[in-house]
């Protein structure tokens, strides 16, 4: 009798896994754009300075320095940012290495405690549009 319903476990949760990814790509259909690449920006918003070091930080997070060469924008693109960057950057990091995407900086306008107002960056790689399609919005760090 056990046996039979470890049995009949084993194959409910592989065909709720079959039925999460379907649900998944019924909800989230492939688009023609999904294997283009992408360009990042970054801005510092509100916050004066410490906005513009923020900034950096997550940029940084991204691939634009070479702490962090060859690292896309993020870990999982849905997961909260956190204030522990390093967690958060080691995260971000072995997210890109995982898909073995390129990240090149186009441009950084720093700021005068040499945090970044702006910077952008483009990445390559297979899927990086369709994995970072969704990526936008304000963080901000909370205290």
């Amino acid at each position: 009798m056990r046996e039979m319903a470890a049995e009949e476990l084993l194959e409910a949760v592989e065909e709720e896994k079959r039925l999460q990814h379907e649900l998944f790509r019924t909800l989230l259909p492939k688009d023609e754009a999904d294997e283009r690449d992408c360009i990042l920006e970054v801005r510092a918003g509100t916050g004066g300075e410490e906005a513009s070091l923020f900034a950096m930080d997550i940029f940084k997070m991204s691939g634009g320095c070479s702490c962090f060469a060859g690292s896309n924008v993020c870990c999982d693109p849905w997961s909260v940012l956190s204030t522990n960057f390093i967690l958060l950057c080691y995260r971000y990091e072995k997210y890109s290495q995982n898909n073995g995407w390129k990240f090149d900086t186009i441009d950084i306008m720093e700021s005068a405690v040499k945090g970044y107002k702006e910077a952008s960056g483009t990445i390559s790689g297979s899927g990086v549009y369709g994995k970072l399609k969704f990526e936008s919005g304000i963080h901000r760090v909370q205290v």
